[in-house]
């Protein structure tokens, strides 16, 4: 809160407590974070100083580099290649909006990045929303990965291309979306709070999720999964404190359907998420009987999964046909029902103990 002075005993204690219960970890130190934060997480004495933030301006990567000098050697004494729990870091924050010129947003990461690693930092970096991070000819931006961010209410159908052009510029990394809507955050003067939109529903959710795992998604982390509250007026000006975000997990930690929602996600992930992310998405492989209901498939070359959505606001029933690469054709024998906006996960040819599955029209959850 003062210039020299840094006292992160908090955050050694919440990574050290984190390691203890099991977590992975992925870390966003700034300099920037957002996060509706004031000045997006800068200190406020650091505006008198009468420079740029976040750009190539000498003093901005002074300064940058004065705070990882802090926080970065901490992490890494937390990282999985010191026998802690830290996966990533994060370097920017969706630097696109910044409005600067690529050139200075690419010498301002290049920074980051080299600071990042003197410091310590061994695991992969990465980024958000940054284009110039996919600038893979660049033997720096090489070593950072990009990843994309998406609040999307139900209007999600053009996330697809998103993440196709994400694939395409980032060939070689983990197809990841950092900030999956959990919720939005609350304003002076909102006249709906977020639990209270029709677009932030636990449906939703769980639509938005299935849909981008069905399109190739293989990491994917909530903002937010926990609503909290921004103590101590952190908060940036016309954020309310309260910051529940109408999360899966609520500010005074109630339980409410959203986080039902996201749990039956994470124990199908847990039956299946290892080979689920190895399996490529090929929605012309997968047929529909009924046309208001669309259907997607992820596929090995002897199994894979369904994945049905309904998209209308009425109740539908439908058959589905799924042709896999080996040449198999698996059929629901039954229609699979699909209430209003509903996304189903169907896995294909899975075993179960002794016995095989060829389909099931129910999903299945550890």
């Amino acid at each position: 809160r003062r210039p020299g002075r840094v006292d992160l005993q908090d955050l050694d204690d919440y990574l050290t407590l984190a390691e203890k219960l099991g977590f992975y970890l992925i870390v966003r130190p700034g300099p920037y974070i957002c996060s509706e934060w004031d000045i997006g997480g800068f200190p406020r004495w650091l505006p008198r100083k009468r420079f740029p933030f976040r750009t190539d301006h000498p003093e901005s990567i002074k300064e940058s580099e004065r705070g990882d000098a802090a926080v970065m050697p901490l992490i890494a004494r937390h990282q999985i290649t010191q026998n802690g729990r830290v996966l990533l870091v994060q370097l920017e924050n969706e630097y696109d909006y910044s409005g600067l010129p690529e050139e200075v947003m690419q010498r301002y990461l290049t920074a980051l990045y080299h600071s990042a690693r003197q410091h310590g930092i061994e695991v992969p970096l990465f980024t958000c929303w940054t284009r110039v991070a996919r600038k893979n000819e660049d033997p720096v931006m090489a070593r950072i990965f990009d990843t994309c961010n998406f609040y999307t209410g139900w209007n999600f159908e053009w996330t697809a291309d998103a993440l196709a052009k994400l694939r395409a510029e980032e060939p070689d990394s983990p197809l990841m979306v950092t900030e999956l809507q959990g919720g939005w955050f609350s304003q002076f003067g909102d006249a709906v709070l977020p639990h209270q939109r029709e677009d932030l529903t636990a449906a939703q959710c769980n639509a938005l999720t299935k849909f981008l795992i069905a399109h190739g998604l293989s990491a994917l982390n909530y903002d937010m999964l926990f609503g909290g509250t921004n103590f101590g007026y952190w908060v940036a000006r016309h954020i309310t404190t309260t910051y529940d975000y109408a999360a899966p997990l609520r500010e005074p930690r109630g339980l409410w359907d959203k986080y039902y929602a996201v749990k039956l996600i994470g124990d199908f992930l847990r039956c299946f998420g290892a080979d689920l992310v190895r399996a490529r998405p090929q929605p012309d492989l997968a047929y529909s009987e009924n046309p208001a209901v669309k259907v997607f498939a992820r596929v090995h070359s002897d199994h894979g999964y369904l994945f049905l959505w309904n998209p209308t606001a009425e109740w539908q029933r439908v058959k589905v046909t799924l042709q896999l690469p080996n040449k198999q054709v698996v059929t629901t024998q039954e229609p699979v029902v699909l209430p209003p906006r509903d996304l189903k996960m169907l896995p294909v040819n899975f075993s179960v103990g002794q016995h095989r599955v060829t389909v099931t029209t129910l999903e299945v959850q550890s």
